[in-house]
């Protein structure tokens, strides 16, 4: 048995173990296979300060105010993040760098400006750099590039380990090459089903990338895509 359950041991799932661990609450974290060997390893290591996505177009489709305040909040989150891997202690390689937003072609430009007008008009920061500025800081070809504050790098997988043993300090049950077979909801409680037992708990945190088969109910609300990164 378990307050939580977490399921998946990368950053997420070890930043919502180290939290909810930290409140007082029995954790569980299950891992089907290492800790922080998934999407966390191959991710940028990139502290974000702002959502991936054009404000105009969140804007259209969810309104100005409420994609002010995911922007607002993306920002506060990243510093806040940063701040916490500090007073944690974990060793991650944190450092603070600026966000750009390059542009390479002049329809770029132009659709990279729009967006910075209406982050302006938002009273959201956002300035611009020019060509040969950008250039000169990101070393590749460049007409100008939008400029965030409040980025961090650092290494996720340091990061994940480091958090996962701060829910450790705190009690949180880690359990590694520990696949979860299904999950079951009634109206008592949730049961996490693995090969050879099951955990009763009140909450399951869900850390996997998508829902798979064992959300099966929240599949049709995510959509699979692929990134690359040079």
């Amino acid at each position: 048995t378990a307050d939580v359950v977490v399921i998946g041991g990368g950053l997420t799932g070890s930043v919502a173990a180290a939290v909810f661990a930290q409140a007082g609450l029995d954790v569980v974290l299950v891992e089907a296979g290492r800790l922080a060997e998934g999407s966390t390893a191959a991710s940028l290591g990139v502290i974000v300060p702002e959502p991936d996505a054009d404000f105009r177009t969140v804007a259209a489709r969810a309104g100005r105010r409420s994609a002010r305040t995911a922007w607002k909040l993306a920002e506060r989150s990243a510093k806040e993040f940063a701040t916490a891997l500090g007073k944690m202690k974990v060793a991650c390689d944190l450092e603070p760098v600026s966000s750009w937003t390059n542009t390479a072609s002049v329809e770029e430009v132009a659709a990279v400006r729009r967006d910075q007008a209406a982050l302006r008009d938002a009273g959201l920061v956002a300035r611009w750099a020019t060509a040969a500025a950008a250039a000169a800081e990101l070393g590749t070809r460049s007409l100008g590039a939008r400029v965030s504050r409040a980025a961090f790098t650092f290494d996720p997988v340091k990061a994940t380990l480091g958090l996962a043993a701060r829910a450790g300090d705190r009690g949180a049950r880690i359990f590694e090459q520990s696949s979860v077979k299904r999950t079951r909801f009634t109206r008592k409680d949730a049961r996490v089903i693995l090969e050879h037992g099951s955990i009763v708990t009140s909450f399951v945190f869900g850390a996997t990338g998508e829902p798979g088969r064992l959300f099966s109910q929240l599949r049709r609300h995510v959509q699979r895509r692929d990134g690359y990164v040079v």
